[in-house]
């Protein structure tokens, strides 16, 4: 296995009991013959850990457990990873997802055809719900991403998140290049891959490589101050990067500010009215800040949006009507 790159799987769990056999079933179902398992419980408050020490008495497999002693978050617990593997490349998953037979080896055999710079391989995830069973649609689907892309994808990266993590596999010395990842973010993945994307490559492989397990109460159905003021923050990493951009990296801090103030988040509010009084001179920024703070846009506007919604749903659904001939 010494002519066979290293790769370090790193499996993070936190609440996943009912899910984590599912996923490392996945992961020794894998055939590339050289890997190292690091599954990390990130302080979980149900039965993962002991699911977990059950399932690898009952396989013999091989991996190492590291369980927090407090919950840590996702930044911090990949930074943990980061400190723990020594693999060439990597491949994070969460324990309520799972990969597809033969995801490792034939990312690893496409990466180790292309050249250095490029950093990350990635592919599609189809969907499943919390029992396993398959749903329509998938991440690239739902992202709008119809000719994923390849090479450099910043720009791409920059108007929305397509590139799902559970489906990669990354080169460990690029990840070291632009310093892990930050801990003062509430999730991990955007700003790695913009960061990653501003300076490497990024080839798809095409086919789903994963399931990705619909599950309530996940980061996109409990979404809060903590979610769009990550998104202002990482956008505001990205104001300089490549100045042409930067009218992107606005508009997502201005809805983002939009956002907390309807979320009454009056402290994260008065932070991205600054940042935007200094970067967003348009007609269209100052007419949303005087909204901002003259209170037209704020909580009161998010209950009229809650009441409405309903009915914009219901009208969504209603079939078309046809021409009348």
């Amino acid at each position: 296995m010494g002519d066979r790159p290293l790769v370090s799987v790193v499996a993070v769990c936190f609440n996943h009991a009912r899910f984590v056999r599912d996923c490392l079933d996945a992961i020794a179902a894998q055939d590339h013959p050289n890997t190292e398992v690091l599954i990390i419980d990130d302080a979980s408050t149900d039965d993962s850990v002991a699911t977990i020490r059950q399932w690898l008495r009952d396989t013999g497999f091989a991996a190492e457990l590291v369980v927090h002693e407090r919950n840590q978050g996702i930044c911090a617990t990949r930074n943990d990873a980061l400190r723990r593997v020594h693999g060439d490349y990597l491949a994070f998953v969460s324990t309520d997802d799972a990969w597809l037979p033969g995801k490792l080896s034939a990312q690893v055999a496409l990466m180790e055809a292309l050249p250095s710079h490029v950093a990350v391989v990635y592919g599609d995830a189809v969907h499943m719900d919390e029992t396993g069973r398959a749903l329509d649609g998938s991440w690239l689907r739902d992202a709008r991403m119809r000719t994923p892309p390849s090479g450099d994808v910043y720009e791409p990266l920059l108007r929305r998140v397509f590139v799902p993590s559970l489906t990669t596999l990354v080169r460990r010395e690029a990840i070291d290049a632009v310093g892990g990842y930050d801990e003062a973010l509430s999730f991990e993945d955007w700003d790695m891959w913009l960061r990653l994307a501003a300076r490497y490559h990024f080839a798809y492989a095409p086919g789903p490589w994963a399931r990705y397990r619909i599950v309530a109460g996940s980061l996109g159905r409990s979404i809060g101050p903590a979610y769009w003021s990550t998104i202002a923050t990482l956008m505001h990493k990205q104001l300089g990067a490549r100045p042409a951009l930067d009218p992107i990296a606005v508009r997502w801090i201005r809805r983002c500010m939009v956002e907390l103030a309807m979320l009454g988040a009056d402290t994260e509010v008065d932070r991205w009215l600054a940042v935007l009084d200094r970067t967003d001179r348009s007609r269209v920024g100052r007419a949303v800040r005087a909204a901002v703070r003259s209170g037209v846009v704020g909580p009161r506007l998010l209950a009229v949006k809650s009441a409405l919604r309903p009915a914009v749903r219901a009208v969504r659904a209603a079939p078309a009507r046809q021409p009348v001939t």
